[in-house]
């Protein structure tokens, strides 16, 4: 594993309550945060696994903040999801809540997932994901 890998594949892992596990990372200046929660069983290298695509392709999710305070309108607020990624590194996601006011909120977070790269997983993975924009 090269050094680049290496920094990428840091992930804090905490466990939950019920169980399950919860990771997150924010971009420099902490203007997005990405935070990932699987249920229990699920191993600390799956949840590594999707951390590490949002590291490498967090670009689409700043695009997404700043087209969000186009027009004076405050970004901050979460686009929450849950993403099902099959054994060949294939996501599908399924947005939920969204508390983003600007109307661009849901079309530009579905395409920065849909942009987001992921490596093959052992097995399939389902996780919950909360993407944080701040002020």
């Amino acid at each position: 594993m090269n050094a680049k890998a290496a920094e990428l594949a840091k992930v804090s892992v905490q466990n939950k309550g019920d169980g399950g596990k919860e990771g997150s990372w924010s971009t420099e200046g902490s203007e997005v945060r990405f935070t990932v929660s699987v249920d229990a069983g699920v191993p600390d290298a799956a949840l590594e696994l999707i951390m590490r695509g949002f590291k490498s392709s967090y670009a689409g999710f700043l695009d997404c903040r700043r087209k969000c305070e186009k027009g004076g309108v405050s970004p901050e607020g979460d686009i929450e999801a849950q993403l099902d990624l099959d054994k060949h590194g294939k996501a599908k996601v399924k947005l939920g809540a969204i508390s983003v006011t600007h109307e661009r909120a849901p079309t530009c977070g579905a395409k920065a997932f849909g942009r987001t790269k992921f490596d093959k997983p052992d097995a399939p993975i389902r996780a919950r994901v909360i993407v944080h924009f701040a002020k």
